[in-house]
C-alpha cells in the first residue's frame, strides 16, 4: 500500500508541473495511461480558489478527447456516478468536469450535456452546472436550447458565483435573447472567480454583464 501511495504522489508532482507551465501536450505523453492521469487530475480538481485544480478541470477535458470512445465515455459516466448518492465519493467539481469533456466532444456526449446542465437543482453543483452550461451553449447552443430560460432564475441567488455563472451562461445563449436578464444585473457589485484560457481572475458581475452589453 505504501508503495502504490508513493506512486501516486509521484505522479500528482509530476501532473502539477506540467499543469503549472500549461504543458497539456505533455499530460497527453505520460507514460501512466490516460485513465490513470485523469484520475489523478480529479483528484487536484477540488479547490476552486486554486488555479491549479482550474487548469486540472480543463486538462481532464482536453485528455478524455483523446481516449478512445468507449474509454471516454465510460470516464463521464463514472464522473456522473460520483456525483450522485449511490456513490460515497462525491465529485464536487464533477458538474464543471463533464461541462469540459462535453465542450471538446459535444457529438459523442450530447446526452451527457443534458444531464449535467440539469444539476442546476442540485445546491452543491449550482454554480457549476451553469459554468457547464456556458461552456457548452458556446459551441452547442442547440444543446442547451432546452435550458435557455433557467440562468435568470438564478440572478438573485445568495452565492456570487451562482448568479456570475448565471449571467455567463446568459451570454454564451446570446445577449441579444437575454438582454433583459443582463439588465438586471448590472447593479449586482458581487465577486466570483472566473476561469478561462489557463487564467483565474476575480470579476464583478455587473461588469461582465456590462461588457456582453457594451455599456464598458
Amino acid at each position: 500500500m505504501m508503495m502504490t501511495e508513493g506512486r501516486t504522489e509521484g505522479l500528482k508532482d509530476e501532473v502539477a508541473v506540467l499543469l503549472e507551465r500549461e504543458d497539456y501536450e505533455g499530460l497527453g505523453k505520460l507514460k501512466k495511461g490516460k485513465g490513470m492521469i485523469a484520475r489523478t487530475l480529479i483528484s487536484m480538481s477540488y479547490d476552486k480558489e486554486e488555479l491549479l485544480s482550474w487548469r486540472a478541470i480543463d486538462a481532464i477535458g482536453r485528455l478524455v478527447s483523446q481516449m478512445e470512445p468507449e474509454k471516454a465515455r465510460t470516464f463521464a459516466q463514472r464522473v456522473l456516478w460520483m456525483m450522485r448518492e449511490e456513490s460515497g465519493n462525491n465529485a464536487w467539481t464533477g458538474s464543471e468536469i463533464l461541462g469540459e469533456i462535453v465542450r471538446r466532444n459535444p457529438v459523442a456526449n450530447e446526452d451527457i450535456a443534458l444531464i449535467v446542465i440539469s444539476f442546476h437543482d442540485e445546491l452543491i453543483f449550482r454554480a457549476g452546472s451553469l459554468r457547464a452550461l456556458a461552456r457548452i451553449a458556446e459551441v452547442r447552443p442547440d444543446l442547451a436550447e432546452s435550458f435557455r430560460k433557467v440562468p435568470a432564475q438564478y440572478l438573485e441567488d445568495p452565492d456570487p458565483s451562482v448568479r456570475g455563472y448565471a449571467v455567463a451562461a446568459l451570454i454564451a445563449l446570446g445577449v441579444e435573447g437575454n438582454r433583459g436578464a443582463l439588465e438586471r444585473a448590472l447593479d449586482d457589485k458581487g465577486e466570483f472567480l472566473y476561469y478561462d484560457k489557463g487564467r483565474l481572475t476575480r470579476v464583478v458581475i455587473a461588469e461582465l454583464a456590462g461588457r456582453a452589453l457594451g455599456r464598458t
